[in-house]
Order: C-alpha cells, then structure tokens, then sequence
C-alpha cells in the first residue's frame, strides 16, 4: 500500500506529520462515513495514531488564498494555508481540489502530490515534513 512507507517514515520520526486541531476534527468527522466503510472498525485506531504521530500547529492565521493559492473547495483550504505556513515540503492527498494547485504551490515550495506518487519519489528515506 502507498501510505505504509509514509507511515513507517512518520512513526520513525524520520518524517514530521504537520496537522491542526481542525484538521483532527475533520477527520474524526469523516471516519464513519458510508464511503469509508472499510475503516469504520479502525477509526478508534485512526485517531490514535493521529494523535501519537501528528505535530499539532497552531491553525494558520494568514490564508495563502489572500495571496493567490486558493483552493477551490473552502474545507481544504486549512492543508495549503498550513503546508505554507510551516515551509513543509510537500503536501500529500488524493483530494482533487488540493492536487489541482500542485503546479502553483511549487511556487510557495510545497510540493502537492498523491501518497504514492511520493512512495515512489522519496520512499526510500525521504527527509522532511508534510501536513495533514
């Protein structure tokens, strides 16, 4: 599976995992929908594991949007703003809408791209950070 180098690099802190308390919100939020059904008996285990391995930061207090960056759908907005506000590296999703400012958020130095695509770029011992 792509994410289980991602979350062996996380859990081995070779990796930085950048999150809100929003952005835990959120996923606590998403877990037991009808689309996600597979995870609902993890969900517990989910948010533990969020809450093991993310580096809270404070919710960024300056939209990157105000500025050209905008995300399309306002909900996802908080994972470019904060990927910004912290200079991670990249920004991993398989959220359209973030993976559509891929090309302008190279600009910020975010690189946006989806789990596996940055399995198969940096898996191998990548160093550096990603938010939510």
């Amino acid at each position: 599976r792509a994410c289980t180098v991602l979350a062996e690099q996380i859990e081995s802190r070779k990796l930085s995992w950048y999150a809100t308390s929003a952005m835990r919100a959120e996923l606590a939020s998403v877990l037991p929908r009808p689309q996600l059904e597979q995870w609902h008996r993890e969900g517990e285990h989910i948010l533990t594991l969020f809450d093991e391995w993310a580096v809270l930061r404070p919710e960024a207090t300056t939209s990157v949007a105000v500025v050209g960056l905008n995300c399309r759908d306002a909900d996802d907005q908080k994972f470019i703003d904060l990927a910004c506000a912290t200079g991670a590296r990249w920004l991993l999703t398989r959220d359209r809408a973030l993976l559509d400012l891929a090309k302008a958020a190279r600009g910020y130095g975010v690189e946006v791209l989806r789990p596996a695509d940055w399995t198969q770029r940096y898996g191998g011992g990548a160093e550096g950070s990603t938010p939510g």
